[in-house]
């Protein structure tokens, strides 16, 4: 009664098979590339690729669609990291000499001071390690082999000790030479030409050029060339004029001798117009009346006038000119040791002006040195380094004056000692030599 249909479909092969599933539409084909633009990268989207993409229009910012250039990554060759490699065992070599034993991570964060006290003073190893000496520079090599010795373990290597002996015609040359030469060895204009040398400190100029030269060797040649041209004995052996030699002989030992009045004021101008405003130790009202009426010739008037004059002259004249050395001879001449025990003040000042000034001028630091040390004795006997009330009576240190005593103005007291002061302190920082007691507590 009931009947069963069934439909018979025709059998595919596979190339139908495969046609078909080929023809099957599908949905839109998703695309993908490699460079999306900022944009889409901020938002995290899917970024067609496009200028400007899709998502950007969508979001009606076009102009914010941007691409950035991807950065190409840099192999670098291998020459390249051999001399990198070999620059950084240059620099740890380097370290390892002037540093030896430390860790360079505690390096880092010192300060410039102390890293240079360190190298100073950190001791010189027996054998620096050098596992590639052949590529450290020529000259470092040099440097160290010829400036080993004066690497030393500390700032005290900087300082130069005396010879033993002195030379057996020391005195002779002083007297026979009028000038000093201008190398000397305590300003350092040489280092080795002059062996009569003496201590000199870590602050003098011979200390900076010894640094100089182990920082720098390549600086030495210049510096001998320099002295070769320049450290001449310029001034020491020149011959005096002809013309009324003996006319200045006989001036020179007179030693009550003055200049006429129009040459000596032109000096004493000079002296207070440039040296009078670097040591201001000198009354100059009391100085002018004195030399204008003429009212002292006595020892101590005579030698600090003759000392005024020779630093007149050289500020007023030139480096040919030696007018100044007859003026210091006759100043010389009335200081002897008796003047220390004088407690004069006149006989201070003129012993603080050669001292403190002119014979530096003449290159002959250790005598201004020793001389300088007897002048503040000197001036502590006459009670210069206390302040004084002002109806103090007592106050040492009278000047013998024709008619009498006079007691010393505060102002001048004062002025006297600190010109004393700086100029004893600029002694002791050019040569490095202490000042062997220039402050205390006793001292007002």
């Amino acid at each position: 009664m009931y009947h069963t249909f069934q439909a018979a479909t025709p059998a595919l092969d596979a190339e139908d098979m495969i046609v078909g599933k080929m023809g099957r539409p599908g949905g839109p084909r998703r695309i993908s590339t490699s460079n999306a633009c900022v944009e889409c990268r901020r938002r995290k989207i899917r970024c067609d690729g496009l200028k400007p993409c899709g998502q950007c229009q969508w979001y009606q910012h076009p102009e914010a669609c941007a691409y950035s250039k991807p950065t190409q990554r840099v192999i670098p060759s291998r020459k390249l990291v051999d001399k990198l490699q070999n620059q950084v065992d240059q620099y740890h070599a380097i370290l390892s000499r002037l540093y030896p034993g430390k860790d360079f991570e505690t390096l880092v964060s010192l300060p410039r001071e102390e890293l240079i006290n360190l190298a100073v003073t950190s001791p010189t190893p027996a054998t620096p390690p050098s596992s590639n000496g052949d590529a450290m520079p020529q000259s470092m090599h040099d440097s160290s082999e010829s400036h080993g010795s004066m690497s030393g373990h500390s700032l005290d290597a900087l300082a130069e000790l005396p010879e033993q002996e002195a030379a057996f015609d020391d005195d002779e040359r002083r007297h026979k030479v009028k000038l000093q030469g201008i190398s000397d060895d305590v300003n350092g204009l040489s280092l080795s030409v002059d062996r009569q040398s003496s201590y000199v400190g870590v602050s003098s100029i011979n200390a900076a050029l010894k640094v100089i030269f182990k920082t720098a060797p390549v600086a030495r040649p210049f510096v001998a060339q320099t002295y070769i041209e320049t450290a001449l004995p310029s001034r020491a052996n020149t011959p005096p004029p002809q013309q009324h030699q003996h006319h200045q002989l006989s001036r020179e030992n007179d030693l009550a001798y003055t200049p006429p009045p129009d040459i000596g004021h032109k000096l004493i101008d000079a002296y207070f117009a440039h040296i009078h405003v670097l040591m201001p130790m000198v009354d100059e009202d009391q100085f002018w009346h004195t030399w204008l009426y003429g009212e002292r010739r006595d020892s101590a008037w005579l030698a600090l006038l003759n000392m005024v004059l020779a630093l007149g002259s050289l500020a007023s004249g030139t480096a040919e000119s030696e007018d100044h050395i007859s003026y210091f001879k006759r100043a010389r001449s009335h200081l002897d040791l008796e003047t220390f025990g004088s407690g004069n003040l006149l006989v201070l000042q003129a012993l603080g002006l050669l001292s403190g000034y002119y014979l530096h001028w003449l290159n002959r630091p250790n005598e201004a040195n020793c001389l300088m040390g007897a002048t503040l004795r000197m001036a502590t006997a006459l009670g210069l380094h206390r302040e004084y009330n002002e109806g103090h009576s007592q106050a040492p240190g009278t000047i013998s004056g024709k008619d009498g005593t006079t007691e010393i103005p505060a102002d001048i007291r004062r002025r006297t000692w600190w010109s004393l002061f700086c100029l004893d302190a600029w002694g002791s920082t050019t040569t490095g030599r202490p000042s062997l007691g220039r402050t205390g507590p006793g001292i007002s």
